[in-house]
C-alpha cells in the first residue's frame, strides 16, 4: 500500500508539473525534455525505494531467523555446565588474611555483588606477602567476576595476567594447574564473543594441560565445552567425538549430572542431524539419570527434544 502512495504522489507530482509547463509556457519540447528527465529521475527512485524494502525485509526474515537459533542456543545452554568456569582456590594456600578476603569475596559473589568482591579478591593482589602462585589464584578469580558480569575484556585482562605470573610459578604441579585454568577461561571469553576458531585453540591447549596432570574432571569439562564449539561451527561429527569422550569420562569419575548432560548434547545433535531413533536412545537415558537423581536442571529441554521426536515418528 505504501508503495502504491509512493508512485502517486512521485509521479502525480512530476505529471501536474509536466501540465502547468506546458501551459504556461510557449516553448512546450524544452519543458517536456526537462520534465521528461525529472519523471525519469523519479521513477529510478521509486525503483531504488522498492529494492531497499525488499532488502529490509529479507534482513528482518533472517535477523528473526538469527534469533530463534540464538533463543535455541539459549535455551540449551540450560542443560550442559557450559561457561563453567575454571578456579584454582587451592593457589591461594593456607595464609590466614588471604583465605579471609576469599570468604569475603565468596560471600559478596554469592550475593551478587560481583564489584565488591572485586575489591576484597585485589587486597590479595597487593598483599606484601603473597606469591606468584597466590596471585595467579586471584587473577582467575577476579576474571571470573567480572566474566559473571559479563565485562569480557576486563575478564580476559585478569585471566592473561594470570597466564603470565603462571610461568614463574616455581611447584610444576601448580604452575600447570595455573596456566591450564588461565586457558580454559580464556577460551570461554572468546566462545562468548563467537569466536570459536580462537576458543578452540585456548581449550585444546587446556585439555592437553589437564591430561598431562591427571586432572579428569577438567578434562572432562574441556572435552565438552570442545563438543560444543564443535557444534556451534555446524560441524556435527566433530561435536559428536568430543562429547563422546566426554560422556565417557565422566561415566569414569562418576559425575552422574556430567553424564546425562552429555547424554542430552549427544542426543539433540544426532536429532539435528535428522537421526531421532539414535537420538531417542541417547535422550531417553539422559531423562532417566534425570529422573533418578532429581536433577532438574535442563530437564524440560531433553524432555522437548523426545516428545517433538516422538510426534514426528
Amino acid at each position: 500500500m505504501s508503495l502504491i502512495f509512493d508512485f502517486i504522489t512521485t509521479t502525480g507530482i512530476v505529471f501536474l508539473g509536466i501540465y502547468l509547463a506546458i501551459v504556461s509556457s510557449p516553448n512546450k519540447l524544452i519543458i517536456w525534455i526537462l520534465w521528461g528527465i525529472i519523471f525519469i529521475s523519479n521513477v529510478c527512485k521509486l525503483v531504488i525505494n522498492i529494492r531497499e524494502r525488499e532488502k529490509r525485509k529479507k534482513k528482518e526474515k533472517k535477523d528473526e531467523t538469527k534469533e530463534d537459533y540464538y533463543q535455541i542456543k539459549a535455551e540449551r545452554r540450560e542443560l550442559i555446565d557450559r561457561d563453567l568456569l575454571m578456579e584454582y582456590i587451592d593457589g591461594l594456600g593456607d595464609h590466614p588474611e588471604l583465605q579471609h578476603y576469599l570468604n569475603s569475596a565468596e560471600k559478596l559473589e554469592d550475593e551478587n555483588k560481583y564489584n565488591e568482591a572485586i575489591e576484597e579478591h585485589k587486597k590479595c593482589l597487593s598483599h606484601p606477602r603473597a606469591t606468584n602462585d597466590n596471585k595467579v589464584a586471584t587473577n582467575i578469580l577476579i576474571g571470573n567476576c567480572y566474566y559473571s558480569i559479563s565485562q569480557l575484556t576486563e575478564a580476559e585482562s585478569y585471566y592473561r595476567q594470570a597466564l603470565i605470573i603462571s610461568k614463574k610459578v616455581k611447584d610444576k604441579n601448580k604452575r600447570l594447574i595455573g596456566k591450564a585454568s588461565s586457558l580454559g577461561n580464556i577460551g570461554l571469553i572468546y566462545s562468548a564473543k563467537e569466536k570459536p576458531d580462537e576458543a578452540l585453540k585456548y581449550h585444546k591447549n587446556a585439555l592437553k594441560i589437564y591430561r598431562k596432570i591427571g586432572d579428569k574432571p577438567k578434562e572432562a569439562i574441556q572435552l565438552g565445552e570442545i563438543g560444543l564449539i564443535y557444534s556451534d561451527k555446524g560441524e556435527p561429527d566433530k561435536a559428536l567425538k568430543y562429547l563422546k569422550d566426554a560422556l565417557k569420562m565422566y561415566k569414569k569419575i562418576g559425575d552422574k549430572k556430567g553424564e546425562a548432560n552429555q547424554l542430552g548434547n549427544i542426543g539433540l545433535i544426532y536429532s539435528d542431524k535428522g537421526e531421532p531413533d539414535e537420538a531417542l536412545k541417547y535422550l531417553e537415558d539422559a531423562l532417566n539419570i534425570f529422573d533418578k537423581y532429581n536433577l532438574q536442571r535442563g530437564r524440560k529441554i531433553i524432555q522437548k527434544a523426545v516428545d517433538d521426536i516422538k510426534k514426528q515418528k
